[in-house]
């Protein structure tokens, strides 16, 4: 059975995790139509900046940490 792409896209979106939600609410409401391929580049995008963030965070708290003790 072939699903439409439209289908599988609002599947992966409606299936991310909790900590995805104001990602996927975002993406939900954008007027224009992407394909799989578009989701996964955007899907791709947001994670590597989520972990981007993550990273510096971890900078900031060691440096501000070290200055306390």
């Amino acid at each position: 059975m072939v699903l439409p792409a439209k289908f599988v896209v609002g599947c992966i979106i409606t299936k991310l995790s909790q900590a995805w939600t104001t990602f996927a609410t975002s993406l939900k409401h954008k007027r224009q139509e992407f394909g799989i391929a578009d989701l996964i580049g955007s899907l791709d995008i947001e994670d590597k900046a989520r972990a981007k963030d993550v990273c510096g965070k971890k900078i900031v708290d060691v440096s501000s940490s070290a200055h306390v003790v």
